[in-house]
């Protein structure tokens, strides 16, 4: 029992020992890049050589660029003066102990990750993603900021003389500058500015804010009526260079689809007293347009939950004698089989209001295959009957306004597939296409495709 209790001890050493280390690089470092939950401290050193010690299992050092790509907590003594750029992804955490100087410094954060940094410079460059958080200080002529995807980056200890900010999509920013601001909010952003700037640009849209002190001090929300507000002139020559993450909208564009009508059976046709219901496929068409998709982003491009508002337009295409009664207690029709007129087409039409609450899966390369699947509530705005005839060489055109007691509300569940623009999607309602008690439990299902409106 000793002898494995002996074992054990020593393999427990040796596995902790060949996972703590540290050894020295040679050739300046100055780019540093941290993934995956690494916790790295970094500290000025007085040696030219670099020195890595801690829970390191992968790295890579070339050209200058140290990727840590996989480790737990770890520790780097270098000198700070020849470190240009940080990145962060994936959980990762920096900790820089000193200050940053060069005349360049870029800072992209990403992926819950985590950084905090002391520098000095001449311009500085920030890209901040994916809930990503910053804790920047120091000083800077010039700071170009790029935040998106709920992260927050706090420059409020930071004395900057020019900044330009782009923020969007439930971010938030804390900037601090006493000569120039200027900058675009958008989606749900937040950005406080310290600091009595002389000239201040910016703008605001899709119910951002933004908010800046004024002569005493106080915080004032100069966004909340205006989209444009300007003081001063414009102070940059330039506009950000860098290049930001691609959105996707795979709900939001235009679809075409054939509507189709399950019997009480749970199967197609119809037989008995519903045979003057019985669909013409080819004719029973759905048209959907999606102009607004909202997205919030779970998980990098990869998983996102949207919402948003669409309109739709069904089509039944029935027996060309078939007519429904309108102002009943329950749903009727019946074939013609009297009139002396020549029935074309007749159609059951109803328009919609929809709204989606789906997730998008993202796979592939460049995420270009998607996957979406969810519920959509579509509310009916109005439903008719048009019929088309012809009746002594004169062609009637005849349309009937009523709901048919059609269920108003629809719970449908949809799923779809696709490659980048294009998806096959399907629908199927939860609840019947008529109102309890008031018509047979049919329900309602559609196959289509969609083409999707890729803003950006």
């Amino acid at each position: 029992m000793k002898k494995l209790v002996l074992v054990i001890s020593l393999l427990s050493a040796k596995i902790a020992a060949s996972q703590t280390t540290t050894f020295t690089l040679s050739g300046e470092v100055r780019q540093i890049n941290a993934n995956k939950n690494i916790i790295l401290e970094v500290m000025d050193s007085f040696e030219s050589l670099t020195t890595i010690s801690g829970n390191i299992t992968d790295y890579h050092f070339e050209n200058g660029v140290l990727e840590l790509k996989k480790g737990g907590k770890i520790t780097l003594r270098l000198p700070l003066s020849k470190v240009q750029a940080l990145q962060a992804n994936n959980y990762a955490k920096i900790l820089v102990q000193g200050a940053l100087e060069s005349d360049s410094i870029n800072i992209n954060a990403m992926d819950y990750a985590h950084i905090e940094v002391t520098l000095k410079c001449k311009k500085l460059n920030i890209c901040s993603n994916d809930y990503a958080h910053l804790n920047i200080k120091g000083k800077s002529d010039k700071v170009i900021l790029n935040s998106n995807d709920f992260s927050n980056a706090d420059l409020s200890g930071m004395n900057a003389k020019e900044i330009y900010f782009e923020s969007e999509d439930y971010s938030k920013l804390k900037l601090n500058s006493d000569y120039a601001v200027e900058g675009t909010s958008r989606d749900f952003s937040s950005v406080k500015i310290f600091g009595n700037p002389a000239l201040f640009k910016v703008q605001s849209y899709n119910f951002s804010k933004i908010n800046r002190n004024n002569e005493s001090g106080n915080l004032t929300n100069d966004s909340l009526k205006t989209k444009n507000f300007t003081y001063g002139e414009h102070p940059f020559p330039e506009k950000l260079n860098s290049k930001k993450r691609k959105k996707y909208y795979g709900w939001q564009g235009v679809s075409l689809g054939i509507n189709s009508v399950l019997n009480e059976n749970n199967s197609f046709g119809m037989v008995g007293k519903y045979r003057f219901f019985e669909q013409n496929y080819s004719n029973s068409l759905n048209i959907q347009l999606n102009p607004y998709q909202q997205n919030f982003r779970i998980y990098s491009n990869k998983i996102t939950l949207f919402s948003g508002i669409g309109v739709e337009w069904r089509i039944f295409r029935l027996q060309k004698n078939a007519i429904l009664n309108a102002d009943t207690s329950y749903f009727h029709g019946y074939l013609d089989t009297v009139n002396a007129a020549s029935y074309k087409s007749s159609a059951l039409r109803n328009f919609n209001i929809h709204f989606p609450f789906m997730f998008e899966f993202r796979f592939g390369e460049k995420n270009r295959f998607s996957f979406i699947s969810g519920a959509l509530v579509a509310w009916m705005i109005g439903s008719s009957q048009k019929l088309f005839l012809v009746k002594n060489n004169y062609e009637i055109e005849m349309i009937r306004k009523d709901n048919f007691n059609l269920n108003p509300l629809q719970f449908k569940l949809h799923a779809s597939i696709g490659y980048r623009d294009f998806h096959f999607f399907s629908e199927y309602s939860l609840n019947g296409m008529f109102l309890k008690n008031k018509g047979p439990n049919f329900r309602l299902i559609t196959f289509g495709i969609r083409s999707s409106f890729d803003y950006d």
